[in-house]
């Protein structure tokens, strides 16, 4: 009963802001030769916030997974424009997969759309 109630509560740092902007993903992937060679698939945001997103994907990307994140063609909505994180929750969504990343270090300014800003309090 306790469980039920603690994960209803809200636990984020920052406030999300749903949205769909295009993102890429680039991971360290390692062959049968033990080398590390990049791997790049790409998707959309679901939401986002200063310290982590939720992405639509054609690919599973495996929980602890470490990527660096590359925001192309959002102007000015997002800076900086690439950012490190871990994935943190991997979920199947019909043919597609929900991919939960926290940023290695929050944006210090994400403004989406226009109409939802999110910055660095005063």
């Amino acid at each position: 009963m306790l469980n039920k109630i603690l994960r209803r509560v809200e636990r984020r740092k920052h406030p999300r802001c749903e949205t769909v902007l295009a993102v890429e993903f680039e991971l360290e992937v390692y062959g049968f030769e033990g080398e590390s060679r990049p791997f790049f698939t790409s998707g959309n945001t679901v939401n986002i916030s200063r310290s982590g997103l939720l992405a639509r994907l054609d690919l599973p990307i495996s929980t602890g997974s470490v990527c660096k994140l590359f925001f192309r063609h959002t102007g000015d909505q997002v800076r900086p424009q690439h950012v490190a994180g871990r994935v943190v929750r991997l979920r199947e969504a019909g043919e597609d997969f929900l991919v939960a990343v926290e940023f290695d270090e929050p944006f210090t300014r994400i403004d989406v759309a226009q109409t939802a800003e999110l910055a660095t309090p005063a």
